[in-house]
Formats: structure tokens, C-alpha cells, sequence
């Protein structure tokens, strides 16, 4: 399969956090795989470089073609659906659950994420100098996982133009 490098420049997530909405005190911990379930959400953290001032940051989804081999893939994708994506409101703290990531506002849906493919979710001014956090849930019954990487091009980012 082809893949599409990723254009710089562009924002890889700084932390990728699952949170459990079943158990909202419980601190899965930061790694590199996103975990999406009707009660697993993650949230990706962004850190916006001061040079990005006046820039518009885009948050794109990527999704690259099916892998030769499934059972090898960086992607499951056990039950289709799609995602939303939240703005979250605050600072985020060390430790983050679902407790205590406070208000959000969506700012883009995916309905159903198919594979080779990039998904637009929302441009906005890039918050230069600025941690920003960012919640993705499940939507239709999404249950998937990902390993977030650069090549292929596989997860959230944040696109700079």
C-alpha cells in the first residue's frame, strides 16, 4: 500500500490519555495507543508551538489503508463507527480521569472512520505557546484501537498552515 507522508508542519499529541467513563476516578495512564469503546474516550494532548501564532491549526484524522497483515496492523477496528471531538475547556491536570477533566465543547464529528483515508475534524487559529487538550470519543458504536504514529500517517494531528 501507498502512504501519504505527513506535510510539516504539523503536531504530533504529546500525551495520549484513555479515560474510562464506566469508572471516572480510574487513571489508565499515558501511552501511545488510543482506545475508543461507547465508555473508553481518549484525550490527546497538543503542545502549540509559539512560532504557530497566526497559523491555522487543523485537527485531522488519519487512517491508513488495510494492512497486509491484520493481526500485524497498528489499527483494530473491532465495531465500526466514528468519533466526536471535544475542546476541553481547562488546563488538564498531571493526572488526568474522567473525573476530573471538566467542561468541554465539541468541535467536530466523524460519523464513520474508513480506512485510507484523512478526516478533517475542525480548523481554528492555532493557540500558539498553548497546551491544549483535546477528548475523542466513540460515536455508533466505535470499539477500536490505534498505535499512534507518524509513518504511516496513523491518528490525530494537528496540521499547520
Amino acid at each position: 500500500p501507498t502512504f501519504t507522508p505527513l506535510e510539516e508542519p504539523f503536531e504530533y499529541p504529546h500525551q495520549l490519555i484513555p479515560i474510562d467513563k464506566a469508572d471516572p476516578t480510574k487513571v489508565i495512564g499515558n501511552g501511545y495507543s488510543v482506545q475508543l469503546s461507547p465508555t473508553i474516550s481518549t484525550v490527546f494532548v497538543y503542545g502549540i508551538r509559539p512560532e504557530f501564532a497566526g497559523k491555522t491549526c487543523t485537527l485531522a484524522l488519519h487512517m491508513p489503508p488495510p494492512f497486509p497483515m491484520p493481526e500485524m496492523a497498528p489499527v483494530h477496528i473491532r465495531s465500526p463507527g466514528g468519533i466526536s471531538v471535544s475542546r476541553i475547556a481547562n488546563q488538564l491536570p498531571d493526572t488526568v480521569s474522567a473525573q476530573n477533566i471538566g467542561n468541554s465543547s465539541l468541535v467536530g464529528v466523524v460519523p464513520l472512520i474508513q480506512p485510507a483515508r484523512q478526516y478533517n475534524v475542525a480548523s481554528f487559529p492555532c493557540e500558539a505557546g498553548q497546551k491544549v487538550g483535546y477528548q475523542v470519543d466513540s460515536v455508533g458504536g466505535l470499539d477500536a484501537d490505534w498505535f499512534q504514529m507518524t509513518y504511516p500517517a496513523l491518528g490525530l494531528f494537528m496540521l499547520v498552515s
